[in-house]
C-alpha cells in the first residue's frame, strides 16, 4: 500500500531507506519470488507476512479441500522466503474489497465452525515450519462489506481454544477501531493470542497520526505487554509516501 507508484521489487529499497528491515505483501502469485528474495537479501530485509489464500474462504465448508491445497502451496513459499506469518481471512475478497457471497443456507454457527476447522487445518500443516497462521478480522463498515469475522472477540476465542503456537490473531487496529473496539484495552487483555499487528489511522486508513487513534498509547501498550512481533504498515499515505513511511517508522521504532 506504500510506494505504489513503483514496481513492487523497487519498493523494498525505498522502505529500507526509510528505516524498515522487514516487509509484507498480499498475493505471492503475481510476484517474481526469486528476484524478490535476492533483493531482500541484498538489503538485509526479511519477510514478515503475506496472504496465505486469495481464492478460498475459511467460512465456507465447501472450500475445505481447496483451502488446504492453497495453504500448502503458500506454506511452501513461506518456508522458501523465510516468512514468519501467513495471513488468513474468513472470506474471499472481491476486487472492491467486499466479501464474495457465501451460500445463503449457511448459518453463522456453520461459518464459525468452518473457520475453526480451516484454522486447525492450516496450523497443523504449519507444524515444524516456523510459520504462524494469523487470522485477521476486518471492518464491514467501510472497507469489507459482508466479511464474516468483523470483530476480534470470536477470533480470540478460536485461537484460545486451539491453544496452538501456530495459530494466532492478526490484530489490525484500524479495522477494529472502525468496528468500535477500544484497541488498547483489547491488546492488554489478549496479548498472548496476538501474532501480528497492522496499523492505519481512522478515518481514512492513512498513516498513524492523521486520525483519532492514539497510536502513542497503542505503541506503549504493545511494549508494556511485551509484544515481540512486527507492526505492519497497512495504510494508504495521506502525505507523500516517503514522508508517511518515515513518520510511521519513527513512531514505532
Amino acid at each position: 500500500m506504500i510506494f505504489t507508484d513503483q514496481p513492487f521489487p523497487d519498493r523494498l529499497a525505498l522502505a529500507s531507506a526509510a528505516g524498515y528491515r522487514a516487509f509484507e505483501f498480499w498475493d505471492w502469485k503475481n510476484k517474481d519470488l526469486t528476484a524478490l528474495a535476492a533483493i531482500a537479501a541484498d538489503l538485509g530485509m526479511s519477510v514478515t507476512a503475506f496472504s496465505g489464500h486469495r481464492e478460498t474462504a475459511m467460512a465456507n465448508p465447501a472450500d475445505k479441500d481447496a483451502f488446504r491445497q492453497e495453504i500448502q502451496r503458500s506454506l511452501d513459499v513461506a518456508v522458501k522466503l523465510g516468512a514468519r506469518n501467513l495471513m488468513l481471512l474468513t472470506d474471499r475478497l472481491q476486487a472492491n474489497g467486499s466479501a464474495a457471497p457465501l451460500p445463503e443456507h449457511l448459518s453463522a454457527a456453520e461459518k464459525m465452525e468452518s473457520t475453526a476447522n480451516a484454522l486447525m487445518t492450516a496450523s497443523e500443516l504449519a507444524q515444524g515450519s516456523g510459520v504462524v497462521m494469523v487470522l485477521e478480522p476486518l471492518n464491514t463498515k467501510v472497507d469489507h462489506p459482508g466479511y464474516f469475522m468483523n470483530g476480534s472477540g470470536h477470533g480470540f476465542a478460536l485461537v484460545r481454544q486451539m491453544a496452538s503456537p501456530r495459530a494466532k490473531l492478526l490484530y489490525d487496529a484500524y479495522h477494529m477501531a472502525m468496528m468500535g473496539e477500544d484497541v488498547c484495552a483489547v491488546v492488554k487483555a489478549n496479548m498472548d493470542w496476538i501474532g501480528h499487528v497492522h496499523v492505519a489511522d481512522m478515518p481514512g486508513r492513512h498513516e498513524p497520526g492523521t486520525g483519532v487513534i492514539d497510536y502513542a498509547q497503542f505503541r506503549e501498550t504493545l511494549r508494556n505487554r511485551g509484544y515481540q512481533g512486527s507492526v505492519g504498515m497497512e495504510f494508504s499515505p495521506a502525505l507523500d509516501h516517503k514522508t508517511a513511511a518515515e513518520s510511521a517508522w519513527r513512531l514505532f521504532q
